[in-house]
């Protein structure tokens, strides 16, 4: 029988606002979420939060008639359910439930699907940048719903200020609703969240499980991939904590076990847009993800797609989630394979022979295609 474990009670940071207080939501109604994290094959975590400290119940099973009920012991505000003990690449549905005596309750519902036993296939999605365009994101993270992707990457600059409570609700949370319910998110930090207490306490990577003392970097085995996630905000030379730690999970068992290994940070690599390349990355881990073999190397803020590729890395600029978009081939990019400046998304469909992508615009229209050959062996 699957089982639910509750997370430590979390506090979200109120943020400033400007203007006129909108009207203030009663206390158990659910501001953000449901939403997926930390994913695998036996495990997902849920999160929510509500406008006030509150004990909320979550149905869960492999029907909508939900088997299985959890409900949280104490009242939090931003609530963390593990879900455990559940059948690898299974489809469950769940709802989350937020009552007060005397109110209608809050409810929402979704699904998710966990991560396939050994070597499977599947598919993820990933872009970024969105910040402060809620509309276009809601756009766009409803064609990657459809898509219906076995996880996302976000690959940084959630919204324009990080340490605004109500930007994240108001301009990632709510316009992405429709996605975050049905599938779980791997974030990114990028330069525009600030180091905000906000990111650390929405979300919950898999970093003590990837041996990282930090959510800032961690990294995660899917199927048939090894994701790695770095961030491009803190010092990644050799001598740095981050270069270490990530040499180690590069060389780890896990690591090796996988067909594939990703990489996502935020910064690009290679770039004809605004930002250009960044030469310290490409100094010190350009030559360690060589020699480890990693294959795709996701990143944004340059607000464009770019696509390149050296020494059989693929490297891709995927900042077309919202901002306002940057020109291409302003700089000198001697790997770049195909650039546009375009709102858009990417859909990756991977198995242990091929990694096939596409690039598609806010519209759902496809404009880059491309397949990456599995490393060759040691």
């Amino acid at each position: 029988m699957p089982i639910a474990l509750t997370c430590a009670a979390l506090v979200c940071i109120a943020g400033s606002t400007h203007g006129t207080a909108p009207a203030q939501p009663p206390p158990h109604a659910i501001t953000c979420g449901p939403y997926l994290q930390n994913p695998g094959t036996t495990v997902m975590t849920v999160m929510w939060e509500t406008a006030a400290p509150s004990a909320g119940r979550i149905l869960y099973g492999t029907s909508p008639e939900y088997a299985w009920s959890f409900d949280e012991p104490e009242a939090i505000v931003l609530h963390a359910v593990r879900l455990s003990g559940l059948q690898p690449g299974t489809r469950y549905h769940y709802k989350v439930i937020s009552t007060r005596a005397g109110t209608q309750p809050d409810a929402r519902a979704g699904t998710f699907v966990t991560a396939p036993a050994g070597s499977g296939s599947f598919s993820f999605a990933a872009f970024g940048d969105s910040r402060d365009n809620p509309i276009l994101l809601e756009a766009l993270a409803g064609k990657v719903a459809a898509a219906a992707p076995a996880f996302f990457i976000h690959v940084g600059d959630f919204v324009s200020n990080g340490r605004n409570s109500a930007l994240w609700r108001r301009d990632f949370f709510a316009p992405a609703a429709a996605l975050l319910r049905t599938a779980p998110l791997l974030p990114v930090l990028g330069n525009h969240e600030n180091y905000a207490p906000q990111y650390f306490e929405y979300f919950a990577p898999p970093a003590v499980e990837s041996g990282s003392r930090t959510e800032a970097w961690y990294s995660c085995n899917y199927g048939c991939a090894h994701v790695t996630v770095l961030d491009s905000q803190q010092d990644l030379r050799p001598t740095s904590a981050q270069y270490s730690w990530l040499r180690r999970d590069l060389a780890s068992e896990r690591a090796a076990a996988a067909t594939w290994r990703i990489v996502a940070l935020h910064t690009p690599v290679y770039s004809s847009s605004l930002h250009g390349g960044d030469a310290l990355i490409q100094k010190h881990l350009v030559p360690l993800w060589e020699a480890y073999r990693v294959s795709l190397v996701l990143s944004g803020h340059d607000h464009v797609y770019v696509r390149s590729v050296k020494n059989g890395v693929t490297y891709i600029i995927t900042g077309g989630g919202g901002a306002p978009l940057y020109p291409v081939n302003q700089t000198a990019n001697p790997f770049q394979a195909y650039a546009a400046a375009a709102y858009h998304y990417l859909v990756f469909d991977v198995s242990e022979t091929r990694l096939n992508g596409q690039a598609y615009d806010v519209a759902g229209t496809p404009f880059d295609s491309f397949a990456i050959d599995p490393p060759p062996a040691r």
